[in-house]
């Protein structure tokens, strides 16, 4: 038998005008029972990907943007508009991976202030919707018609290039 802290909370987010709400459940005389904290159609409208939580910040792909929300309000703390499409991110370490719907990849600080761009760089053609994977400093991207493998460690954080090897994702 395994055992949690109540409360527990999750945060729920979906794209076509739905947006987010965070719920918190406790115990109750039926089992458990939601309460909801906060609700927003404005905010963490995901369509393709997951958004991340860091240091009580929600971050996301929504709609096209890159936003920030925090996480205990709702509210949204920075919106940045730039060609991401419903492209897909991954928080490493205290940075935003971000690989836009057009195959362009960009890191940038996962931080409550609006961000620059530290890194964007062309990866592969095609719709890239696909979910990203990090093992070890290979950092797999893929779309509808190709594949690469970026090497991190031939990427620092303030370069603009990297080592890409491409295979037809058919393969």
């Amino acid at each position: 038998v395994q055992t949690c802290a109540l409360p527990i909370c999750v945060l729920l987010t979906k794209g076509y005008g739905l947006g987010g709400e965070l719920l918190e459940f406790t115990a109750g005389d039926a089992g458990l029972e939601p309460k909801s904290i906060w609700k927003s159609s404005r905010v963490l409208t995901t369509k393709f990907s997951n958004p991340v939580i860091r240091d009580g910040h929600v971050y996301a792909l929504a709609d096209g943007f890159l936003e920030c929300v925090a996480l205990d309000t709702g509210k949204l703390v920075w919106s940045l508009r730039d060609k991401f499409g419903h492209g897909q991110l991954l928080l490493v370490g205290d940075h935003l991976v971000v690989h836009s719907e057009f195959g362009k990849l960009g890191i940038f600080p996962a931080k409550p202030e609006k961000p620059q761009w530290e890194v964007k760089v062309p990866t592969i053609k095609g719709i890239c919707w696909n979910t990203l994977a990090l093992s070890g400093n290979r950092l797999l991207v893929r779309s509808d018609l190709e594949m690469a493998c970026l090497d991190r460690k031939s990427t620092r954080l303030n370069s603009s290039h990297s080592s890409v090897s491409r295979m037809p994702s058919s393969a």
